[in-house]
């Protein structure tokens, strides 16, 4: 990629953190990872980001409500959520948030990139994958 998107990578596993850090940046994107949704907050003040890759489920702060407030500075900001779980009314939370897609841990790489690169080329929609 001659020029680079960036992804923020918002997870409180830093193991999962590392590894979608690395995997992202040998496939040329440029990665920031964070462990808060607060910490995301900050990050997407001082930056905007192509796309944002939200986990759900985090101690003190929710991905979704993460997601709320970054909206409120980024109408535009892009999130992918990604979970070991779907709580029955999570995709109605995610429709209020523009989500483009919830990505099921484990994740399939091929899959994650395919819409890293669907949601920077302006996909629209919440789908699960």
């Amino acid at each position: 990629m001659s020029n680079k998107a960036s992804i923020l990578i918002v997870d409180d596993n830093v193991g999962i953190c590392k590894t979608m850090s690395s995997v992202l940046k040998q496939k040329g994107y440029d990665v920031t990872t964070t462990d808060s949704g607060q910490s995301a907050i900050e990050l997407s003040r001082e930056r905007a980001f192509d796309v944002i890759l939200m986990d759900i489920k985090m101690p003190v702060m929710s991905g979704v409500e993460a997601s709320k407030k970054i909206k409120q500075n980024r109408p535009s900001a892009v999130v992918l959520f990604m979970t070991a779980f779907m709580p029955k009314d999570l995709a109605k939370d995610m429709v209020g948030e523009d989500a483009c897609a919830v990505i099921q841990k484990p994740y399939d790489i091929d899959i994650l990139i395919g819409r890293i690169q669907e949601s920077i080329g302006g996909g629209g929609g919440i789908e699960a994958f």
